[in-house]
C-alpha cells in the first residue's frame, strides 16, 4: 500500500497530537499533582515553621511572666499558714497571751476544708422622720434631698449586692480552717495590746468575733473567736514551717516555757533575716534566678498591693518619684519598663509615713553570676521632698555593679555594702 505525502503528513500530525495527549495525560497532569501536594506541604511546614519560631521567640516573654506570676503568688500567699498545726498554733496563742499579759483558756475547733465565709453588710437605711417633710420645705431643699436619699439608697443596695456576689462567688475558693475560742480576762489595755499583737503577726490570724464585760473597776473579762486559713504553697516556701525542732525559732522548749516564735515576713526578709526599719526595698537578681530580676515594693507591706515585679535580661530601667505637697503629706510612685505603682502614674502617688528623719530604701543586690549574667537596674530617684533619700545597697558585685543609681532634686545618700 502506497502513502502519498499528504498522508503521511497527516499521520505525522496525528502521532504528534498523540504524544502530547499522552505526555498531558500521563506525565504533566501527575507533575502538576505532584507540584502542587509539594506546594501543599511547603506552605504547611512554613507555617509549622513559624508557629515554632513564634514559640521560640515567645518563651523568654512567657518564662518572665512565669516567673513574675510565682513572684506574685507567693507574695499574696507568704502571710498565710502552709498547713495548720494545732501544737504549733498553741504556741503562737500562748505567745501571744504573754507579750500582751493577758490570761486566757483556749479550745480549738476541728480542722476544715471549706469555702470562706463572707461577711453580709447589715446596713439599712433608716426611715424618714415625720417632721422631715416641714424641714425640707422650710429649707427649700426637698428635692436635694430626695436626690440625696435616692442615692444614698441606691449606693448601699449596690454595695450589699456586691458583697453578697462576692460571698456568693468565694465559697468555690476553699481553703483550711480552724476557728479558736479564748476565753479572756485582764485589762482592756491587755486586749488593745493583744489585737495589735495579731494585726502585726506575719501570718494573718483573723479576729472574727468578740465580747467583753467588765468584772472588777480595771478588769474585764470577755471571749473572742480567732480563726486561722492554710493554703498549699508554691515550691519550697514555709518548707521549714512542718518541722518540730523546739531546740531552735520553730517553738519553745514547753508550751508555757520561754522563747519566742520568729516568722519572715516581706522582701527585705528573703535577703536578710533580721528586720529593718525602711520605708521602701528593691531585690536585683540575675536572669537565672527563679523570682524576677526586679522586686520593689514598701517595706512590711503584708498586703503586697506596692510591690512591682519586672524579669530582663538586660538592663532594666527604674524610676522612683517621693513628693512632699504644700500640706506636708508625703507620696511615693514608682515604675519599670512595663508597670508603674500606682497605675496613674500622673498623680503624686500614694501617701506615706516615713518612718524616720530620712526616707530609708534597702536595696539588696546578688553580685554576678558569670559573664554572661547581664541584668541590672538603673535606679533613677526623684526627691521632691525636705528629707534625705538614704538608699543602702547590701551585696551588690564590686566589679561589675548590678545597680546603677542616679538622682533629680533634693539630696539622696548612696550607701554601698
Amino acid at each position: 500500500m502506497k502513502i502519498s505525502e499528504r498522508e503521511k503528513y497527516l499521520l505525522g500530525i496525528l502521532l504528534a497530537v498523540l504524544v502530547v495527549v499522552g505526555y498531558y495525560q500521563f506525565v504533566y497532569t501527575k507533575q502538576v499533582e505532584k507540584i502542587a501536594g509539594l506546594k501543599t506541604q511547603r506552605a504547611a511546614a512554613e507555617a509549622k515553621y513559624n508557629t515554632i519560631m513564634n514559640t521560640i521567640n515567645s518563651l523568654d516573654k512567657k518564662e518572665a511572666d512565669l516567673k513574675i506570676l510565682n513572684a506574685k503568688i507567693i507574695d499574696k500567699s507568704k502571710n498565710i499558714y502552709p498547713e495548720l498545726i494545732q501544737e504549733k498554733l498553741i504556741l503562737e496563742l500562748d505567745d501571744l497571751l504573754k507579750g500582751a499579759n493577758l490570761k486566757g483558756n483556749i479550745s480549738f475547733s476541728n480542722i476544715q476544708v471549706q469555702g470562706v465565709e463572707g461577711k453580709k453588710s447589715t446596713y439599712q437605711p433608716l426611715p424618714s422622720s415625720s417632721l422631715q417633710g416641714l424641714a425640707d420645705q422650710y429649707n427649700n431643699s426637698t428635692s436635694s434631698n430626695n436626690s440625696k436619699t435616692n442615692n444614698s439608697g441606691t449606693k448601699a443596695t449596690q454595695q450589699n449586692n456586691g458583697q453578697a456576689a462576692q460571698a456568693k462567688d468565694g465559697g468555690g475558693n476553699t481553703a483550711e480552717q480552724m476557728k479558736v475560742t479564748l476565753n479572756f480576762r485582764g485589762s482592756y489595755q491587755n486586749l488593745t495590746t493583744f489585737i495589735k499583737n495579731i494585726e502585726e503577726r506575719s501570718k494573718r490570724i483573723v479576729l472574727s468575733n468578740l465580747s467583753m464585760a467588765q468584772s472588777t473597776q480595771t478588769g474585764i473579762t470577755g471571749t473572742l473567736t480567732l480563726e486561722f486559713y492554710a493554703v498549699p504553697k508554691v515550691g519550697d516556701e514555709d518548707s521549714d514551717y512542718s518541722k518540730w525542732l523546739l531546740t531552735n525559732k520553730y517553738g519553745k522548749d514547753t508550751p508555757f516555757g520561754g522563747g519566742q516564735l520568729t516568722l519572715a515576713t516581706t522582701i527585705e526578709d528573703a535577703a536578710k533575716p533580721k528586720q529593718e526599719v525602711n520605708d521602701f526595698s528593691m531585690v536585683a537578681k540575675p536572669i537565672t534566678s527563679d523570682l524576677p530580676t526586679v522586686i520593689i515594693g514598701r517595706d512590711n507591706d503584708q498586703s503586697r498591693t506596692s510591690y512591682l515585679y519586672a524579669d530582663n535580661p538586660g538592663i532594666e530601667n527604674v524610676e522612683m518619684v517621693v513628693t512632699k505637697d504644700k500640706d506636708g503629706n508625703y507620696y511615693y510612685k514608682y515604675k519599670t519598663s512595663k508597670n508603674s505603682y500606682p497605675l496613674q502614674y500622673d498623680t503624686n502617688g500614694v501617701e506615706f509615713k516615713p518612718s524616720s528623719s530620712n526616707i530609708g530604701f534597702k536595696i539588696f543586690a546578688t553580685p554576678r553570676q558569670g559573664a554572661d549574667d547581664k541584668s541590672g537596674i538603673n535606679m533613677k530617684i526623684i526627691n521632691n521632698t525636705d528629707k534625705v533619700v538614704a538608699v543602702e545597697v547590701d551585696g551588690d558585685d564590686g566589679q561589675r555593679p548590678r545597680v546603677n543609681i542616679t538622682s533629680e532634686g533634693k539630696a539622696v545618700n548612696v550607701t554601698k555594702k
